[in-house]
């Protein structure tokens, strides 16, 4: 008996243990307790027999689960603390280093550059991919893609619907396993560091994955927390990211009323909180009016000359020519689609 409340005493470091067991006691103690109260026959043969039950199930006595509900409340508090610490801190050195690095970047430019506005070119590349090939059991969606995007670079896949554009985007963002070929974000491999790569772009999908209750500036607000932005930055620089795309009266609205324009330029917003290295961007103009699609281009543009590397799928040729330097184009044919540039 020694041994089993010694056993008792140190399992309770286990949550798996406190749930089951605590379960178990509960269970246990109904039944006992039900069959022990039934009559004063059964009182009296409970107490003769040594059967045992607890009257307050929440007791931290035999047969009570208080002490299991203690302890898994302990568990979540201590666990919970040191999740939130190791996030925290994380989060807030990718931040530093990132905009760190750009502020590096900017005061590297010579002083005999006749124009400031242009990129600095980093030695390796912000998205490489090689022989990029996607499977689907007898069915190949995007065949043998071989690219890159430099800092301060705008590239566009231009092709037709199921030319294998969007399943590009879905293998660089893992969103999908990638069947052969690399992608690497940064030089962070997507399939063998994709954690890593994972923080190194915004990402605007090809349908809007919005939340409807939410408002705008919520939107704004909830990711730059998960971008790692420091909480006494993040009204600010949500403020100026709808005011770059000119959504800023419908901050305090759901986006349950919004416009398929103004979710669009939302979600394009949300791809660029943090200033990521990457911006990926599926259709961004798709759904917008001729005047909302130029200021939009202006927007990419700024963000361009800021350094950062720019992938997006379009199937306007006026909108590629208007923003890429280089462009990969698509065709399908039957079961398979070439790229090339």
């Amino acid at each position: 008996m020694e041994t089993s409340w010694l056993l008792n005493k140190i399992f309770l470091i286990l949550p798996q243990y406190n749930f089951a067991q605590g379960v178990f006691d509960l269970y246990y103690n109904a039944n006992v307790l039900q069959f022990c109260t039934k009559s004063i026959k059964n009182e009296g043969l409970c107490e003769t027999t040594g059967i045992k039950f607890n009257r307050n199930i929440y007791s931290m006595d035999d047969i009570g689960i208080g002490r299991y509900l203690l302890a898994m409340l302990f568990q979540w508090i201590v666990s919970f603390t040191v999740l939130f610490s190791i996030e925290y801190f994380r989060a807030n050195h990718t931040y530093k280093a990132c905009f760190k690095s750009q502020k590096t970047s900017s005061r590297n430019v010579p002083k005999n550059n006749e124009n400031p506005l242009l990129p600095i070119r980093a030695s390796k590349p912000a998205l490489t991919i090689q022989n990029l090939h996607k499977l689907y059991k007898n069915f190949t969606a995007v065949h043998d893609v071989s690219f890159d995007v430099q800092f301060g670079e705008c590239i566009a896949l231009l092709g037709p619907n199921g030319a294998g554009k969007t399943t590009t985007f879905k293998m660089i963002t893992g969103e999908i396993p990638i069947t052969g070929g690399t992608a690497a974000i940064s030089g962070f491999d997507v399939g063998k560091n994709r954690l890593e790569a994972l923080r190194q772009f915004g990402y605007c999908p090809q349908f809007d994955a919005l939340l409807d209750v939410l408002t705008g500036g919520e939107h704004l607000q909830l990711y730059s927390r998960l971008r790692g932005i420091p909480e006494s930055e993040i009204i600010e620089a949500s403020k100026i990211l709808l005011r770059l795309l000119g959504i800023e009266q419908y901050a305090d609205q759901k986006v349950l009323g919004y416009s398929g324009g103004t979710k669009r330029k939302l979600s394009v917003a949300i791809a660029m909180i943090g200033g990521p290295p990457l911006l990926i961007l599926d259709e961004p103009s798709c759904g917008l009016d001729p005047s909302a699609r130029h200021k939009l281009w202006s927007v990419i543009k700024r963000a361009q000359n800021a350094n950062i590397a720019i992938l997006l799928t379009s199937h306007s040729m006026e909108e590629c020519t208007a923003l890429c330097n280089k462009l990969v184009t698509a065709q399908t044919n039957s079961s398979f689609c070439i790229f090339y540039q």
